[in-house]
């Protein structure tokens, strides 16, 4: 059974953990994440709910919050210029 498997370096194993970093840590896979997170949200509440339109509503509202709040993380988190000498 050993055979099957390849033993990795340590730098393969590196550069496939850079390439799930930069994944991770892309625009676009934060704004998805978002829009599943905030359907999430939806699908929850939808018991006080009246109407559909209610609810693309409260999704809308949910997912604009959401990323108001990731760009105020990215604002806030920025690592700060460095001096110059």
């Amino acid at each position: 059974m050993r055979s099957f498997f390849r033993k990795y370096t340590y730098h393969e194993i590196e550069t496939d953990l850079i390439y799930v970093q930069n994944v991770l840590s892309s625009n676009m896979y934060v704004f998805v994440d978002l829009i599943f997170i905030s359907l999430m949200i939806s699908f929850f509440m939808a018991i006080f709910f009246e109407s559909i339109l209610f609810g693309v509503i409260v999704f809308i509202c949910c997912y604009l919050f959401f990323i108001s709040i990731y760009c105020l993380l990215l604002k806030w988190i920025k690592d700060p210029p460095e001096d110059e000498l």
